[in-house]
């Protein structure tokens, strides 16, 4: 039991002094230490110098940061961007859309280009992401087709168009309401 006793207080007295011997050779370098701080272990406060003024910081206190592995991060979000960007141009409708600058007399009118006749689904929203007109169907002819929307009761600002044919293809525009 002596044995033991004597073999505990050595190793501390070892453990003291290094970690002491420690903070002077940092000095005597003239760098800084990083102290490394886990809460599961730590119990107590850790002394810290902070612009020349010794400080008490204890465990709860400390915020510990773990850094995000980009490398593996960023490799995941290349190619889901690109698996997004092949679907998006695979769902991409086939008609072109030509707008007016701007309403004229609160009527806004546009054009739509196409090579088939098809029924599309119409969508506006708000620049906020609400839905001001939804499943409102538009009749497109081969060729271009003239169409126009009352806005008198929207208010200034930015909105955006949706067409959608039935095999889930879009079309995403955006127009700006000014009125003087």
């Amino acid at each position: 039991m002596k044995k033991l006793n004597l073999l505990f207080l050595f190793s501390a007295m070892i453990l003291f002094s290094l970690s002491s011997c420690g903070d002077d050779l940092a000095k005597k370098a003239g760098s800084s230490m990083t102290a490394s701080i886990n809460l599961e272990e730590t119990r107590g406060a850790q002394k810290f110098s902070i612009a020349g003024d010794a400080v008490s910081i204890p465990a709860e206190d400390m915020i510990i940061l773990k850094a995000k592995d980009k490398q593996n991060e960023e490799a995941v979000t290349g190619i889901m961007r690109s698996l997004a960007k092949a679907e998006n141009e695979a769902q991409k409708l086939d008609v072109k859309m030509t707008m007016a600058e701007g309403p004229v007399n609160d009527i806004f009118a546009f054009s739509l280009e196409s090579t088939t006749e098809e029924n599309l689904t119409f969508e506006m929203y708000d620049e906020e992401g609400f839905e001001l007109a939804a499943n409102n169907s538009i009749e497109v002819t081969e060729g271009k087709n003239y169409k126009a929307i009352k806005v008198s009761s929207l208010k200034e600002g930015t909105y955006y168009f949706k067409l959608k044919n039935q095999a889930g293809a879009e079309l995403n525009q955006m127009f700006s309401i000014e009125r003087e």
